[in-house]
């Protein structure tokens, strides 16, 4: 015979069992999900209702102009640092070459500027992002000087004087060539305007 009894205390230990696990299992599921609806909720609204606009990001601005000619020279003969004069004839970062400059002069506003590596090429360029306004002046810039060169001056100095081979619009511009790791900084630097 079996002991009626026994089979009760089982029973009910069994069903403590499962009792105790169901409201462990619901508690588990019940507080995340409350602390998820109370996280939720809508924040009381703001004091002031003006928003405020996000302040636009920091500009370095840069000359640059259209190459009517350049020319090999010797670093001692780039002309001194002083007034403009026209035709403008400024040398580049080597002084190995001078060039004379066109008088149609464009101010960019330049966002960022940095030396990268390609990781396809494996060469060095210069990235320059610049505002919205400062690229529809140089798409139109660089559309009336395709086949041409365009000069980037900074401090009396042509930093950069790539060949436009056609109309260039939008705000991220990739200055290339040959360049040393250094070239590449050293351009990037004086185009930040960093002393």
């Amino acid at each position: 015979m079996t002991d009626p009894s026994g089979r009760d205390a089982a029973r009910r230990r069994r069903r403590a069992w499962i009792a105790g696990l169901t409201a462990v299992l619901g508690f588990t599921l019940i507080v995340p999900m409350a602390v998820a609806l109370v996280s939720s909720a809508p924040e009381a609204p703001p004091e002031t209702t003006a928003a405020a606009e996000p302040a636009p990001p920091p500009t370095t601005p840069v000359e640059v102009r259209p190459v009517v000619s350049v020319e090999g020279i010797a670093p001692e003969g780039c002309p001194p640092a002083g007034p403009a004069t026209e035709p403008l004839q400024l040398c580049d970062l080597a002084k190995n070459g001078l060039y004379t400059l066109g008088s149609d002069a464009v101010q960019l506003q330049l966002v960022q500027v940095e030396s990268l590596l390609s990781p396809i090429t494996r060469g060095h360029f210069v990235q320059v992002m610049m505002t919205e306004d400062s690229a529809r002046i140089f798409g139109d810039l660089t559309a009336a000087q395709v086949g041409k060169q365009l000069a980037f001056i900074r401090d009396g100095v042509v930093v950069s004087a790539p060949a436009i081979s056609e109309r260039i619009d939008g705000t991220v511009l990739q200055l290339t060539g040959e360049m040393s790791a250094e070239q590449s900084d050293e351009i990037a630097r004086l185009l930040r305007d960093e002393a």
